[in-house]
């Protein structure tokens, strides 16, 4: 049986270490432009961003600096590295099973999706515990991904 899934929303929580773009921005040092060029050449998104009102993208700017570091081909160290790898696996199953689910047909889509989420839930938090075994600081799963949410909703 899987745990509920109620301490993953959390967001506050989550919220306070992610900026928006503009913010991000700043504080990286660099123009809104010049960020969106490196969010589109693959750096790294704590959550992505859709379009319309809610849609906008919130940064991990420590995520986003040893990103530019890689880049530029300086050194990153290997703890770093898990815990950005941490940070995303989340979301990146998330996108998984909602390509999954949406290949799903017939009559028992509503079961399907009820086990989905709980596979994404214990897939997550399997990944996370394993990256945390290396690096002890890797931050809690703190929110559900949108692809899940709407699931859990189904």
């Amino acid at each position: 049986m899987t745990a509920p899934l109620s301490p993953l929303l959390d967001l506050e929580r989550r919220a306070l270490a992610l900026l928006g773009v503009t913010e991000a921005a700043a504080q990286l040092g660099v123009s809104v432009r010049e960020l969106r060029r490196w969010l589109a050449a693959g750096a790294p998104q704590a959550v992505r961003g859709r379009r319309g009102r809610s849609g906008r993208a919130r940064i991990d700017v420590q995520a986003v600096a040893a990103w530019r570091a890689s880049m530029r081909g300086e050194a990153v160290h290997a703890p770093h590295t898990l815990q950005l790898v941490a940070a995303d696996v989340p979301e990146i199953l998330a996108l998984a099973i909602g390509r999954v689910f949406r290949s799903v047909e017939g009559p028992h889509k509503r079961a399907v999706a009820a086990v989905l989420a709980g596979a994404w839930y214990e897939c997550a938090t399997a990944m996370r515990d394993r990256i945390a075994r290396d690096v002890p600081d890797v931050p809690e799963i703190n929110a559900v991904p949108p692809e899940i949410g709407r699931l859990r909703h189904i």
